[in-house]
């Protein structure tokens, strides 16, 4: 889904900010149950992968069409709603994804590094507090394994998942 919205040229900033909008709704649903098997260190459960994956999805999109979401009134709105401020209380920004990437996993870290990377690259124009935010946590935060991709595919697949190569993205 993230691949698609953001290969899409053809969906409109409002339909973009939309999935991201749901995706957000989503991870924020499971963050509580995420956090708690991510505390037992349970770090295969189901729900923790699943908070994971959500998150880079979202990152993902925001990566390729944050541009095009600030560009759009509308879009721009929604986007400037779901990026508060780092350290706003989430009984004031309760559908934000700053407070999935605020979340004491540290989610950031435990995505795909070349996404989270990009993503503190494509913020830092727009919203430079939350990059720098996110690049520390990011810093911070405790690393997986890097035996846990199976027989060293893992990053070979997501590479096939989330392309950062323009040229593929435009394919």
């Amino acid at each position: 889904l993230a691949s698609f919205v953001s290969r899409a040229s053809f969906l409109t900033p409002q339909l973009g900010i939309q999935v991201v909008q749901y995706l957000t709704t989503f991870v924020l649903n499971i963050q509580e149950d995420a956090e708690r098997h991510a505390a037992a260190a349970n770090l295969e459960h189901p729900k923790l992968q699943l908070f994971f994956a959500g998150v880079q999805s979202i990152a993902y999109i925001l990566c390729f069409r944050l541009g095009c979401f600030m560009e759009d009134s509308e879009a721009k709105g929604e986007l400037c709603n779901l990026l508060t401020p780092w350290g706003t209380k989430r009984s004031e920004a309760d559908e934000a994804f700053t407070t999935v990437l605020e979340s004491s996993i540290m989610p950031g870290a435990y995505i795909h590094p070349n996404v989270a990377q990009q993503l503190c690259r494509t913020l830092q124009q727009h919203f430079p507090g939350i990059a720098s935010q996110c690049r520390e946590c990011i810093r911070k935060a405790p690393r997986r394994p890097a035996a846990e991709t199976e027989e060293g595919q893992g990053d070979k697949d997501l590479e096939m998942c989330f392309p950062f190569d323009p040229y593929r993205l435009a394919n």
